[in-house]
């Protein structure tokens, strides 16, 4: 097991002259959200991973409902439970990443919306009033890894919330593939 605040690093990648294409300024907790739908057994999952401005995982965040809504909207969910994650912890500045465009234009854009995640849409909007800084950014699947695979994992009835402590050995490995892609231009 290692400490959530694994450092990303690789000596291999810092010879090839790749490092990281963004982290968040001090102070601010970069939030990878990412939802999945399973259609054999009406499930959704929603994958969380959080990243200080060291590229340093502080909390993740895998869960299930037991019933099947649309794409869209279970990764308007993901974007809520990001915002409830950071409410439970009192944070104020922070960035949500998600792979979804629609999810994240019907978040920033006025006159943006959809009919099956208005609710959603709506409950963000009153959570941001509670921040003094957040925004939401839409990022390439191949820069979304780690909440992708939290959230497929959570399909399986795998649940997981943690701050501030212990990260599985395959997380720390997929979460270094997420920060150090070779394909970060695309993000």
């Amino acid at each position: 097991m290692f400490s959530c605040r694994v450092k990303i690093s690789h000596p291999y990648l810092h010879a090839q002259g790749v490092g990281p294409l963004w982290i968040p300024p001090a102070n601010v907790v970069k939030y990878n959200v990412d939802g999945a739908v399973q259609q054999k057994n009406g499930s959704v999952g929603i994958g969380i991973v959080a990243h200080d401005h060291l590229g340093q995982i502080v909390g993740v965040m895998a869960t299930s409902f037991p019933r099947l809504l649309s794409p869209r909207t279970v990764e308007a969910m993901a974007f809520r439970e990001a915002l409830v994650f950071a409410v439970n912890r009192d944070l104020s500045r922070f960035v949500v990443e998600g792979d979804s465009l629609e999810v994240v234009q019907a978040l920033t854009q006025s006159g943006k919306s959809f009919t099956d995640c208005s609710s959603i849409r709506l409950d963000c909007l009153v959570l941001l009033s509670l921040f003094s800084s957040c925004s939401f950014v839409h990022v390439n699947y191949s820069c979304n890894r780690v909440a992708h695979s939290l959230a497929k994992d959570s399909l399986l009835d795998i649940k997981l919330e943690n701050w501030g402590c212990p990260v599985s050995h395959w997380l720390a490995n997929l979460a270094l593939v997420d920060v150090w892609s070779f394909d970060r231009v695309l993000c």
